[in-house]
């Protein structure tokens, strides 16, 4: 993570020195997520720090985010689902296709390669291959299936939460300034910052909690069902049943 995290710095760094006023940080922040789970999942990088633009794979996993938003919402309205469906552009079904596939490429992969770097597979296949739980190892297309959720579960969340954090932060210059000078307190050198020490800050965690609250990265909804004897909700009686 920490090598990432440099080269993110770098990279903005030589963006400051090029003389450039404005960059992306959403950019930026997905170049970061993206590599960083890439390397946990498949054990490599997708680079895509060290080129600066997204992969077309990646661009189809924001494809895929929106087809799963709109079916999130025609789902709420009794038939509208059927007809979203046969409405869908075909580029977005085929990138979403791409992504699967992209998925089982890099699982294979990583599937043949001997390395003693740990990554999630170590603790997957070290699982898997244990006799005592041999009954209960993911079974290939299970793999498929997780390493795509993986990719896109532990990506684009964080990088949506630190893109609104650093919004929020900047639209609240006393709260900025309080957490650069504890950080620059804790820190004296670019060295001496850690996972552990960061942790220890308690306006730290403050702010990325305060910043999941106002700005959640979920690309969907949290439905609930209101139980069979009814509920009270922002001081209105619901009744059971209600999909809310």
């Amino acid at each position: 993570m920490r090598k990432y995290v440099d080269t993110l710095v770098d990279k903005l760094s030589a963006e400051g020195e090029q003389g450039k006023a404005k960059v992306n940080m959403v950019d930026w922040f997905n170049f970061t997520t993206f590599d960083i789970m890439a390397d946990l999942t498949f054990g490599e990088s997708l680079h895509l720090l060290d080129r600066s633009k997204y992969t077309p794979w990646v661009s189809g996993i924001f494809s895929a985010f929106k087809v799963v938003t709109l079916g999130q919402i025609a789902r709420s309205i009794p038939g509208m689902e059927a007809v979203l469906l046969s409405i869908i552009p075909k580029s977005a079904r085929e990138k979403r296709k791409m992504h699967n596939q992209h998925s089982v490429d890099r699982v294979d992969r990583r599937l043949q390669m001997k390395t003693d770097r740990p990554d999630i597979w170590t603790y997957v296949l070290r699982f898997s291959n244990s006799e005592e739980n041999k009954d209960r190892a993911l079974s290939l297309p299970e793999m498929y299936s997780n390493a795509s959720t993986f990719m896109m579960a532990g990506t684009e969340t964080t990088s949506t939460l630190m893109s609104g954090l650093i919004y929020l932060l900047l639209t609240h210059p006393d709260c900025i300034s309080k957490l650069v000078s504890q950080l620059r307190d804790t820190f004296p050198t670019r060295e001496s910052i850690n996972i552990q020490a960061l942790a220890s800050i308690e306006y730290l965690n403050a702010c990325v909690e305060e910043a999941l609250r106002v700005y959640p990265p979920l690309p969907i909804g949290l439905p609930r069902v209101v139980p069979a004897q009814g509920a009270t909700i922002c001081d209105e009686q619901i009744p059971g049943g209600v999909s809310i």
